[in-house]
């Protein structure tokens, strides 16, 4: 499981299927600003490496996901936004804004939120949906099972943002035994990152 960290401070912060919505296209040479067209190795997963017709190497993208709570309601925005904004800041502090792409699952929550602060920022977003709204695949068309292991399989980096729960109220979360925050799906999406051997980070936002 990732580390656990309630203290905001302490945020230290492609897929071949269809994904929607994704801006502004970074996908340009940095130095000409032309864009790049021959894409010819992927190195790893979360890492897209281009290259131009002599072979040298033109960009490179590092994914890195936010996922959490679909239940934020919308007087809850302003405790979240602040420290998912935190998570992409370590995103640019370590590969740079033209480097960096957030990926998450387009739903409603914490990924709503991502979304809105690559758009206000200018970040690079990707949005791995599920194709039918239930937790198993479905006559080939992926369900939320599929889309988790996709996001977890993409990024080098995870953030989980989940809601806090009381002393009173005990540990909410099936994934979490003993973790005093509200359950989310975003829980089963870090355990599996995890498992592959990527990084990642609850944020238990009080």
């Amino acid at each position: 499981m990732g580390e656990v960290t309630p203290a905001m401070e302490q945020i230290v912060v492609g897929t071949s299927d269809p994904i929607t919505p994704r801006y502004p296209g970074k996908l340009c040479d940095p130095q000409t600003g032309n864009l790049v067209y021959n894409v010819r190795k992927m190195a790893v997963p979360w890492r897209t490496t281009s290259h131009d017709e002599q072979g040298e190497l033109t960009y490179k993208t590092y994914k890195v996901a936010i996922v959490g709570t679909s239940n934020v309601p919308f007087w809850r925005r302003k405790d979240f936004k602040p420290v998912v904004n935190k998570a992409i800041d370590w995103g640019i502090q370590k590969y740079g804004k033209s480097h960096l792409t957030i990926v998450s699952g387009g739903a409603k929550g914490v990924d709503s939120i991502a979304e809105e602060c690559c758009r206000e920022r200018g970040i690079d977003f990707m949005a791995i949906k599920p194709e039918v709204e239930q937790w198993k695949d479905s006559f080939g068309k992926r369900g939320y099972r599929t889309r988790n292991t996709m996001i977890a399989k993409t990024v080098c980096k995870l953030y989980n943002f989940v809601q806090a729960s009381t002393e009173e109220q005990g540990p909410k979360c099936k994934h979490c035994p003993g973790e005093l925050h509200w359950r989310s799906g975003g829980c089963w999406t870090e355990e599996t990152a995890s498992q592959l051997g990527t990084t990642t980070i609850k944020v238990i936002v009080p």
